[in-house]
């Protein structure tokens, strides 16, 4: 339907409607409640966790990896890196919203600050996808998705390494 009515741009778009669902199913926020929905959880009452969630969305989202020939579609590649982007982003920010110039509004109730354990999930699923990826590159014959697993692996590494 895309192609009939707009000769280019669809990717685009698509991509950036996935970057939006990404970074909203992973606010500070959502990920606090889910922190909160933990502790008071039983075993009548199960709750669904961060580690929950990452694992869902990771299995969905790099379903390829796993697969004997590795083939990604530039649909797929693209919500892929977002995914690392929201990774990084986890990592690699501050866990509080920094406080605006004067206290901001009076009676205003701050974000809550990304649970600590958001941090640490992100970067074992970063360490758990670079395994994935280096094992997916030697069963792809997609030149495409070679580079683009190679390219994960790379910004996987800066994420760790950000002063090489």
């Amino acid at each position: 339907m895309l192609r009939l009515v707009e000769p280019t741009g669809s990717v685009e778009r698509i991509r950036t409607s996935q970057a939006a669902v990404l970074v909203d199913l992973l606010l500070d926020s959502k990920l606090s409640r889910l922190v909160e929905q933990q502790a008071f959880a039983t075993a009548q009452s199960p709750a669904y966790t961060i580690a929950d969630l990452f694992g869902d969305l990771h299995r969905g989202i790099f379903s390829e990896v796993v697969a004997a020939r590795p083939n990604v579609d530039a649909y797929r590649r693209n919500v892929q890196r977002s995914w690392v982007d929201q990774m990084d982003r986890l990592i690699n920010t501050p866990l509080a919203a920094p406080t605006p110039p004067g206290g901001g509004f009076p009676g205003a109730t701050p974000p809550p600050p990304r649970p600590a354990d958001a941090r640490a999930l992100a970067r074992a699923d970063l360490v758990d996808l670079d395994g994935q990826l280096r094992a997916a590159i030697l069963r792809t014959t997609d030149r495409v998705t070679r580079a683009h697993f190679q390219d994960l692996r790379a910004r996987i590494d800066r994420i760790f390494n950000p002063t090489r």
